[in-house]
């Protein structure tokens, strides 16, 4: 196991963690989070390991995220202009993600 200083904690720990993540020290970053996470943490973080890996690659271009959140901005707004203020449309969101992440909804 990874030792991690007991002075560590909140953002800094947050912090190693990110970095560890974007530099794709897998080992290191499972270990920490074995000890600290919770199990499905863990699970989720230990099943995608080639991907965490393939973080610090030169070759990694990153992830389709954009595209992600436009599908799931116009999949909750729908098309057209709207005006919301910043809290609704983030709660707008936060449901359509809520329910396309738990099979709430096709």
């Amino acid at each position: 196991m990874y030792n991690i200083p007991t002075s560590i904690v909140g953002k800094d720990l947050f912090y190693i963690t990110k970095d560890l993540f974007k530099n794709g020290k897998y080992e290191i970053l499972y270990a920490i989070l074995q000890e600290l996470a919770t199990d499905e943490v863990a699970k989720y973080f230990k099943n995608n390991k080639t991907g965490i890996i393939n973080q610090g690659a030169a070759w990694n271009i990153g992830v389709s995220a954009e595209c992600e959140i436009s599908r799931l901005v116009k999949s909750a707004l729908g098309y057209g202009s709207k005006i919301y203020s910043h809290i609704v449309f983030k709660n707008i969101l936060n449901e359509r993600a809520f329910k396309i992440n738990n099979n709430l909804c096709v």
